[in-house]
């Protein structure tokens, strides 16, 4: 079951404009609609192209210097400047970028990959990897409610985040519909069992059910509590989806693995809180943490279904 509260401790603000601003109209002059219709007239030019395939328009747009056939002042973009890398059909979804190390981590359908910065290319499927696939039991549990074995019940890592310097990894996948959180090494080794990190395992509320839906979490090791490490997340709390939350996870001395402070989050059920929000990020600034999401305005629900954007400042 997803985690409950008592709402008079909650200490998460949610700040709503007063009146949100519509879409602007913008009034359009004579000679900026003369330009308007020249862009246009040269993106005609490129129909063409945009018609072709996919390895076709990809060749079209780094190697050639224009729409065109005539000769221009531009320089050509080679297709050499590209990296690639791919290991199948992986739905590859979470990115995580530990500049330090020149590593960009990517979070895929039972996998986390190691690339490196300077050349993805040169990152191995079978070497950089750590696969993280659910057990038996979660995917016959998952089937058995109706979900596909072959996509819904597999474990999509949502969750990358940096801990101790960038030495490991907290990590959160859907794991087949049961979601699950894991600390491992940043080279993608798991942790010994001596080194078992309090709190770690169940992942509901910190990261999503469904491998679709839009979530957004940032571990944040400075400025909580007691100055304890600990994640903030905005994610669906339960399978049906009926329970979106923003959350912080209980903070744990993990020195004395004792819980100092338990988790905090947003009213459950509560449409005036969160009404059905799509996150976008989150972001850790000074001494609060941002979430950015869009929802439908239901202080606006009389004049017909307007879909606002919000931020959300959490204390």
């Amino acid at each position: 079951m997803p985690p409950t509260q008592n709402p008079n401790t909650t200490k998460i603000q949610l700040r709503r404009p007063a009146k949100p601003a519509r879409a602007t109209t913008i009034t359009t002059t004579k000679p900026a609609m003369l330009f308007l219709y020249a862009a246009v007239l040269l993106l005609l030019q490129c129909v063409p192209y945009i018609s072709c395939d996919y390895e076709n328009t990809w060749n079209f747009y780094y190697e050639q210097p224009c729409c065109s056939n005539e000769v221009t002042n531009y320089a050509k973009h080679k297709r050499d400047h590209v990296r690639e890398f791919n290991c199948g059909k992986l739905y590859y979804r979470t990115f995580h970028m530990n500049e330090a190390k020149d590593t960009l981590y990517v979070g895929a359908m039972d996998r986390v990959f190691r690339l490196n910065l300077k050349n993805i290319s040169s990152s191995q499927c079978d070497r950089d990897v750590i696969n993280l696939e659910p057990t038996r039991d979660d995917v016959v549990s998952c089937v058995s409610k109706g979900k596909s074995q072959i996509f819904d019940c597999k474990n999509h890592i949502r969750v990358i985040q940096s801990m101790e310097n960038g030495d490991r990894l907290y990590v959160c996948g859907t794991n087949a519909h049961n979601p699950k959180d894991y600390v491992i090494y940043s080279n993608l080794t798991h942790l010994p069992r001596s080194e078992y990190v309090i709190g770690v395992g169940q992942g509901i509320a910190k990261c999503p059910y469904d491998p679709l839906d839009n979530s957004t979490a940032i571990y944040v090791e400075e400025g909580n509590p007691g100055d304890l490490p600990g994640l903030y997340s905005g994610t669906n709390a339960e399978f049906t989806k009926a329970d979106t939350v923003i959350f912080r996870t209980d903070l744990y001395n993990t020195t004395a693995k004792r819980l100092e402070y338990k988790f905090k989050r947003t009213l459950k059920y509560d449409s005036k809180w969160l009404d059905k929000p799509n996150f976008v990020g989150s972001f850790d600034i000074g001494e609060y943490v941002y979430f950015f999401f869009r929802e439908t305005a239901v202080e606006y629900i009389n004049c017909g279904k307007a879909v606002y954007s919000r931020i959300a400042r959490v204390c």
